[in-house]
């Protein structure tokens, strides 16, 4: 499966097959979902210079109750600032100014 494949990048430390794994585990796509295990590689992605895993790790502390994260505007701060100096900048721009407006506005 595609799952197989983001496992093995992800093994070897790869930020976007790190990605791949949690978008997987998030959405149940090819594998059973888990939440909880998502959320693991969401955040090893965004440590490993993923935009998007810092944006969906942001929005879920600035929402709250989104992958189980509590509300803190800190983390999400911290997330949301992360992401213009991630080495992969796979994010879509509306993704992006999304985030700079939450920032502005916190």
């Amino acid at each position: 499966t595609g799952f197989e494949f983001y496992k093995l990048g992800a093994n070897l430390g790869g930020a976007l097959a790190l990605c791949g794994c949690a978008i997987a585990l998030h959405t149940g796509a090819g594998v059973p979902k888990s939440v909880p295990f998502a959320l693991h590689y969401y955040t090893r992605a965004a440590e490993a210079g993923c935009e998007v895993a810092c944006s969906v790790l942001g929005w879920g502390f600035a929402k709250g109750n989104l992958l189980g994260l509590p509300f803190d505007e800190n983390e999400a701060r911290r997330w949301f600032e992360r992401m213009p100096g991630c080495a992969f900048q796979t994010s879509r721009p509306n993704i992006r100014d999304k985030a700079k407006a939450w920032l502005a506005a916190h």
